[in-house]
């Protein structure tokens, strides 16, 4: 119960493998035209995703939220909710982005609306536990985002893996969410909520999608 290694920790190592797997498909990556961006943007919110992670964990800023014992849940310093808020920010740049031609003032601005809102619906979310479900709280509302991006969005990045990943992604967060949270804490809580959500990232880069990446003619 008081073990020092919760899915924090568990969630930030899952992160930083999943960050080197996206190194390692562009390094694999074959295309005569295949771009560092879209690799470096995928390794960049994976790992990011994992700092955070990681930010939670450290006991020296008072902000620990052990996913195992929530009394020793502290408040979130003001450091952590910029941190936050600029890494929803970029989160749904990235999404905009993939979807809907690049970095384009349209999709700042959204992104930036976007961000303001996850902060202030996820502020104070956990009742008395101060910012304890930031962390579900924003991918359960990016949900909904990323959805209709693969809806409108010709990017063969929105392929059909990415969405039944997805589709797995999103029923772990309800799971975790909801009150049937004792079904994954036993067996690593929020871990698995990373491996399924980052699982639907790597799979929207082309070295996964398309036959090109991998040398093979479309």
């Amino acid at each position: 119960m008081h073990s020092p290694v919760n899915s924090h920790i568990v969630a930030f190592i899952i992160d930083v493998i999943m960050t080197g797997l996206a190194g390692i498909f562009y390094v694999k990556d074959q295309s005569e035209k295949k771009s560092a961006l879209i690799y470096i943007a995928t390794a960049f919110i994976i790992l990011a995703h994992g700092m955070l992670h990681w930010f939670l964990q450290q006991e020296k800023l008072d902000i620990v939220v052990n996913c195992y014992n929530p009394d020793l849940v502290g408040d979130i310093e003001e450091v952590g909710t910029i941190l936050f808020a600029a890494f929803s920010f970029f989160l749904a740049l990235i999404i905009l982005g993939i979807g809907f031609g690049g970095i384009r003032i349209s999709n700042i601005v959204f992104s930036a609306i976007f961000a303001a809102i996850v902060v202030v619906v996820t502020e104070n979310s956990g009742g008395e536990n101060k910012g304890e479900l930031v962390l579900p709280g924003l991918f359960v509302i990016v949900h909904p985002l990323s959805c209709i991006t693969g809806l409108f969005s010709d990017d063969p990045s929105f392929n059909k893996t990415v969405a039944r990943l997805f589709v797995v992604c999103t029923f772990v967060g309800i799971l975790e969410l909801s009150s049937f949270t004792n079904i994954l804490k036993p067996i690593g809580g929020h871990l698995w909520y990373d491996v399924t959500l980052h699982s639907a990232v790597l799979a929207s880069l082309p070295y996964i999608y398309s036959p090109a990446a991998k040398g093979k003619k479309d």
